[in-house]
């Protein structure tokens, strides 16, 4: 078959003659590469015009399935094409290419005619799955119009990269003119963020980039604003213009903020490089690039670079710098010459900030070395708030590059870099020779304290020459330190040639809060550094107090392969006692056996360990008392290699039941396939009853069996475990709990949370749900509700009540919320009475005697630990924030019973707590109240609590009256109390009103006082009395600690004309004296009493009588009256 068959078109001579020539490949006579005649000088490329021999018409050429093979095999998975041609003109009406990295598609005609006319279009949608994935659905369109003369070109680029170009290039000309301009609004890298992933994001916006000209010469600009994690938003901008073989940029600047660095220079690649610069800084803030570094620097820097052959140069014949620093005057000089022969010529260095002095000058070169620095850092602190401390010394450089001579002379007080502090430092450093140098290096550290270790002192001294040298370390640790004491020793000798180094470490000795530990023989170690071998011979680390650590045979290993064996032998666990509560205790022993060996650089591994512990615990409850828990027995087998790993761990707790888990994974370093099962066999709390004071009984029983699957990074739990027949009484639990179940149920990376817990009244219904993804977007939710049926809570010393929760708890990595309703509907409390003269300590006091017993202790302890960060603030340390927001509603059916009050409660309260402490809004009110005061019997007429703020300073509003029935002359009298419940306000009210003796005349006896006077007058005066002596009782009981008297007291005693007022105190925790003046005579009384047992006194009273007594009291105890519900 002929390919002209069927055309008409002539097979031309001057067609074929046209193909050729622009087939013909350009000679090497045109290569722009070695032609070094202007540009300008050649002449236009002019192009021939090409008629095809043929037409062709081609519908549709599919090809599917195929690899293309070269240097790199590429699989394509579809093409198709569509085209003609004719004459001169080429039409590609479809080119469609699939493949796994992109689908692209184009469309393109050319006229071979002219300055050859042509359009086209490209587009491509790219997947990338193995080389760049984050680009998947990445979009580009490409346009191309004009000729080659004027040819305009537009990209855009959509999808994580936004990016468009446009330009227009002449590309006959022989200097190629062209003028492009490239903009995008923001681009970022990484190009994605991993979710649950903190990332370090580096962006640019506002990107606009313009270049025209052509190869002989163009002008720049740049402009955008960067920014990323040590890179604060930065406006970057730059002007120039260059050629082939240089550019030159005036200016270019960076502003951030206020601070401004601009350069000018020019930088020349034709042989030799070539770098000219000027740096100008004004009102520069370094606390941009170094976090707390605050100040304000200006100055100016020239530096210059060559390259010349293999030597490089850097010359900076200026730096001069000046501002403030940390709000101290700065100056920064210096001028220096240097190459890569490490040749230095320093003529000028010299810092100074505040007191901080540093300056150095000298030469460094093959022949000679003369170097001196000199170091005056006396306020480290004002350099940058993480440091403080003074550092004085000097450093020396002598000789030669082949028999150098190194001097250092360092002091250091007070020093501090952020929690590390070292109170004195002492280094006096001399090294000599290159080969094989000498080295004397002595360092004194005291007062250390850092990675939380706190040493008293630390000294390191080197000494020898680099083929046989000894270092000595010895730490002393402060008495509170986990460390006390460390001493190490090493003989040492390096082989340069071979490029090996041996050791003799002997002595090792550490003594430690877990322990003494001793190197029971010298341990020989030999380390390679050019294969990376290191060999250590078989050792024994023994524990003074039981315990030893042994490698039976020697450890040989590199990064490439080796193999290290260790046991493990009765190590008590006494030794984890620091780390435990206090007075709690450990006994038992740990062996384990563990071998090791890797083989290929890591590739291949194994890694066995079988572990067996006992582990008895005795802990102490809240009484003090020791309580033994359940034995714990530990079995563990490891077998891990490359490929898998499996665990074998049976966790017994005598009889408290067994743990087991079983677990193997595929793949440990790459996908991490798991396969296994957790189980719980009946698991008991009883035996952890003692730990709970006033309990006494818990029980309740887990059992449940979890298989575990999926991988590492995204486990697959599917299972329950439940925890039934719960159990809970004591006489100090508020609730019976006489059934509960708690179960959670697993499904991959949720489960769902359910149970119940029945009391002696009333039932609490349990639900909720978890989810634990991978990542940190794990999250909990748990509703607690007992509408249907409120719970009975009893209350020892105080009653009955009924409440019905609705509370839902929601917890994340970033936040604990609760939120919900507390119902009181009914209740039935009662406080008992206290003594009249009784005051109550303030909030923030405690008094502890040597008789207190073991209770008194427990609740002293909880006041003190009162005083510590709230628990918002311990959640806030772990990065959680906590938000409470709990309505409390006072029901119908509440009665209260108080110190002489009975009444009815009523009222809303909202509990908060978020980033402080527990606060309370909202009001109690009385409700139908009477009160016992004065021997009468008071009506509340009006009674409220008002909570703003924290729980103990609710604001008072009350009334109390007479019963107006038996109050004569339609009188109404009665107490208001108002103000601050710690300082509350105290008043005697009448209506109408009327001076306070009357007042109280008709709140006492419900008439007014007699005409007469004497006996009745008399009481009054001292009840007024009495209660203004009441108001200052806190103010006496100030004056008696600044004497050191306890419980200094002032109040009134006797009645009629035998009152007294009184001032008593506690001298001793055995004496105790009282000084007493008549009110309505001048006779005086003084009484000391002094305590034999502790309700046994010796009683001395003088005054118009003289006595001695012996007395002894005693109460007898009774269970409170709790009234039946109504």
């Amino acid at each position: 078959m002929q390919l002209t068959q069927g055309i008409e078109t002539p097979l031309m001579a001057e067609g074929i003659d046209g193909a050729i020539v622009a087939a013909r490949p350009i000679g090497n006579g045109t290569s722009a590469v070695a032609q070094t005649a202007p540009l300008v000088s050649d002449e236009r490329l002019t192009l021939p015009e090409i008629t095809l021999p043929i037409d062709l018409h081609l519908e549709a050429l599919t090809v599917t399935d195929f690899n293309l093979e070269g240097a790199v095999d590429y699989h394509v998975e579809r093409l198709l094409l569509e085209a003609e041609t004719q004459n001169n003109q080429i039409t590609i009406n479809t080119l469609d290419v699939l493949t796994p990295d992109a689908h692209a598609s184009l469309t393109a005609s050319v006229s071979l005619e002219g300055d050859y006319p042509l359009g086209a279009r490209l587009t491509a949608e790219l997947f990338l799955p193995e080389l760049f994935p984050e680009l998947e659905g990445e979009k580009i369109v490409l346009e191309l119009s004009g000729d080659l003369a004027e040819l305009y070109a537009d990209l855009a680029v959509s999808g994580k990269v936004n990016v468009n170009l446009g330009g227009q290039v002449d590309v006959l000309s022989p200097t190629v003119p062209f003028e492009a301009r490239l903009r995008s609004e923001n681009l970022q890298w990484p190009l994605t963020e991993t979710e649950g992933e903190e990332q370090e994001v580096y962006s640019i916006d506002a990107l606009d980039l313009a270049i025209t000209g052509s190869l002989e010469a163009y002008q720049l600009s740049l402009a955008f604003t960067a920014e990323g994690p040590q890179v604060p938003s930065t406006k970057v901008s730059i002007s120039g213009d260059g050629n082939l073989t240089s550019f030159r940029w005036e200016p270019l600047t960076l502003r951030i903020d206020e601070s401004l660095l601009r350069s000018e220079g020019q930088i020349n690649w034709a042989t030799p490089l070539q770098i000219d610069s000027r740096i100008r800084l004004e009102q520069f803030d370094p606390s941009h690039f170094v976090d707390q570094l605050n100040g304000n620097l200006t100055g100016d820097i020239a530096l210059n670079v060559r390259q010349i052959d293999d030597l490089w140069e850097v010359n900076i014949p200026e730096l001069a710098i000046e501002g403030e620093l940390q709000e101290y005057p700065l100056t920064l000089q210096a001028a220096l010459e240097a190459n890569s022969n490490l040749e230095v010529d320093i003529q000028e260095l010299l810092f100074t900030q505040g007191e901080n002095r540093l300056t150095a000058q000298g030469q460094v070169s093959q022949e000679a070395m003369s170097l001196d620095a000199e170091i005056a850092l006396r306020q480290l602190q004002t350099l940058h708030p993480d440091l403080a401390g003074t550092l004085t010394g000097r450093v020396q450089a002598s000789g030669s590059f082949s028999q150098p001579a190194l001097m250092a002379r360092l002091t250091g007080e007070r020093l501090r870099f952020a929690e590390n502090r070292i109170e004195q430092l002492s280094l006096a450093a001399d090294v000599t020779g290159i080969d094989d140098p000498s080295l004397d290096v002595d360092l004194d550290l005291q007062q250390v304290n850092a990675g939380g270790q706190s040493l008293s002192s630390v000294a390191l001294a080197l000494s020898g020459r680099l083929s046989e040298h000894t270092l000595t370390i010895n730490a002393q640790g402060e008495p509170s330190s986990p460390l006390s004491r460390a001493l190490l020793a090493i003989n040492g000798q390096f082989d340069q040639q071979a490029q090996q180094y041996q050791g003799r470490l002997i002595p090792l000795e550490i003594d430690s809060e877990a322990g003494d530990i001793r190197l029971e023989a010298p341990l020989d170690a030999s380390y390679n550094l050019a294969s990376g071998q290191i060999r250590l011979s078989p050792f024994c680390l023994r524990r003074e107090q039981g315990g030893l650590v042994c490698s039976e045979e020697a450890i040989d290993g590199s990064a490439e392969q080796g193999r290290a064996v260790l046991t493990v032998r009765e190590v008590p666990m006494e030794m984890l006692e620091p780390f435990l509560p206090e007075e709690w205790s450990f006994e038992g022993d740990t062996t384990a056996d563990m071998v090791a060996s890797w083989r290929q650089g890591g590739a291949q591994w194994q890694a066995d360990v079988q572990l067996l512990s006992e582990l008895a615990i005795t802990a102490v409850n809240d009484y003090g008392q020791p309580v033994q828990l359940p034995v714990i027995n530990i079995d563990a087998q490891i077998d891990a290699n490359q490929a898998r790993a499996d665990a074998d761990i049976a966790l017994s707790l005598s009889e408290a039941g067994e743990l087991s888990l079983n677990l193997s994974v595929n793949d440990p370093m790459g996908q991490g396939a798991l396969r296994g099962e957790l189980r719980a066999n009946n698991v008991s709390l009883e035996p952890y009853r003692p730990m709970v004071a006033g309990m006494d009984r818990l029980e309740g029983n887990l059992n449940g069996s979890v298989q575990i699957g999926g991988t590492t990074r995204q486990p697959d739990l599917q299972g329950e475990l439940a925890l039934r027949s719960i159990r809970v009484h004591g006489p100090d639990i508020p609730i019976d709990i006489q059934d509960g179940a708690l179960a959670v149920t697993f499904d991959g990376e949720q489960g769902d949370i359910d149970g119940f817990l029945a009391a002696k009244r009333g039932r609490l219904n349990i639900t909720g749900d978890a989810y634990w993804p991978s990542g940190d977007n794990w999250r909990i939710g748990v509703d607690l509700s007992a509408t249907q049926e409120p719970l009975l809570v009893e209350l020892p010393q105080f009653g009955r009540l009924e409440a019905a929760p609705d509370i839902r708890i929601r917890v994340t990595p970033e936040l604990l919320q609760v939120r919900g309703n507390v119902d009181i509907p009914w209740a039935r409390l009662k406080i008992g009475d206290r003594a009249p003269s009784a005051i109550s300590p303030s909030a923030d006091e405690v008094i502890i005697t040597e008789r207190d017993d073991r209770e008194a202790e427990r609740l002293a302890q909880e006041r003190a630990s009162s005083d510590g960060p709230s628990a918002a603030d311990e959640l806030a340390q772990t990065g959680m924030a906590l938000d409470v927001l709990i309505t409390l509603t006072l029901g119908r059916d509440m009665l209260f019973s108080a110190y002489g009050l009975e009444s009815g409660l009523g009222g809303t309260l909202e509990i908060r707590q978020d980033s402080g402490a527990l606060q309370l809004f909202g009001e109690v009110n009385l409700v139908d109240g009477r009160f016992q005061a004065f021997g009468q019997d008071l009506l509340i007429r009006r009674g409220q609590l008002l909570f703003s703020g924290p729980p103990g300073l609710p604001v008072l509003d009350f009334e109390a009256v007479r019963n107006p029935d038996v109050t004569e002359d339609e009188v109404i009298a009665g107490l208001r109390v108002t103000g601050n419940a710690e300082e509350p306000n105290v008043s005697i009210f009448s209506e109408p009103a009327m001076d306070e003796t009357r007042a109280l005349s008709y709140l006492l006896r419900g008439r007014a006082p007699d005409a007469s006077g004497g006996g009745i007058d008399s009481a009054l005066t001292t009840a007024l009395i009495g209660m203004s002596l009441g108001r200052t009782g806190g103010a006496v009981g100030s004056i008696g600690e600044a004497f050191g008297i306890d419980d200094l007291t002032l109040d009134t005693t006797g009645a009629g004309d035998e009152s007294q007022v009184a001032v008593s105190g506690q001298l001793t925790d055995d004496i105790r004296i009282s000084y007493g003046v008549g009110i309505f005579s001048p006779i005086a009384e003084l009484t000391l009493r002094y305590t034999l047992w502790r309700n046994l006194y010796v009683q001395a009273v003088s005054g118009a009588n003289q006595a001695v007594d012996l007395i002894y009291t005693f109460t007898r105890s009774g269970d409170p009256y709790i009234y039946p519900r109504e």
